[in-house]
């Protein structure tokens, strides 16, 4: 297909340096003009910038056929948008009833709105829970928070952080409670105490000595594994 342009004359071709290019507007036109006459009186441009600084912009329009059509369309619907949605939106209603899917489809608009809505209580839920631990009112808990993934809740980063903490002290004082509690709290004091129980058995009389005194201070009841460690007999020094 043949590409129709219309490019506007380059006034430096011209053999008049005074010529005037048609479709030259403002500026342009002012410029060329001024430096134009200069180049009458001394009969030369003075240099290439002056030539260039009087060659107007080449403007080019673009004359194909599918450009000239979209361009066309587009106007129309800009002058006519209340129309062009209309037909929309009849035009999907009858392709929903054509299809017999107007059914499932207003479902899942309905799941859609249900969801959007859910979406906003899970939202109050959590600012509710991050206002009561700062002690201030909701409004002044901002929307944008951490959120704690892959538990039971999706919970506010801090709010998880707090619960876990909570639920760890009353889970101990419960334990404490029962004799089969006491003793997996036992054991698992002796897990987390196992380095220092291996350096208690390997330690001097002395230190032996002060460890059990400072426990009987305390009142802490030794644990099976500490009262092993401060039985090994201690290891002569040099």
């Amino acid at each position: 297909m043949q590409v129709n342009r219309i490019v506007a004359t380059d006034p430096i071709e011209q053999s008049d340096p005074g010529h005037i290019p048609p479709g030259d507007h403002g500026a342009e036109r002012l410029a060329y003009r001024s430096i134009a006459s200069a180049g009458k009186l001394t009969g030369r441009l003075d240099s290439a910038a002056d030539a260039r600084a009087c060659r107007p912009r080449r403007h080019v329009v673009d004359l194909r056929p599918e450009i000239v059509t979209t361009r066309k369309v587009e106007a129309i619907r800009a002058e006519h948008p209340a129309l062009f949605d209309r037909v929309k939106r009849e035009a999907h209603a009858q392709a929903l009833g054509s299809l017999v899917l107007a059914g499932p489809y207003a479902e899942l608009e309905a799941v859609q709105a249900e969801e959007a809505a859910l979406a906003r209580r899970k939202k109050r839920a959590q600012r509710a829970m991050l206002a009561t631990l700062k002690g201030v009112p909701v409004e002044e808990v901002s929307d944008s928070f951490g959120v704690r993934y892959g538990g039971e809740l999706p919970l506010p980063a801090e709010a998880a952080e707090a619960i876990g903490r909570r639920q760890a002290t009353h889970q101990r004082r419960l334990l404490a409670d029962d004799r089969v509690g006491r003793q997996v709290a036992g054991l698992e004091a002796e897990k987390d105490n196992l380095l220092d129980m291996i350096w208690l058995a390997t330690s001097p009389a002395q230190i032996r000595t002060l460890w059990a005194k400072d426990g009987a201070l305390l009142g802490d009841e030794p644990t099976g594994l500490e009262r092993e460690a401060l039985g090994i007999e201690p290891m002569e020094e040099g």
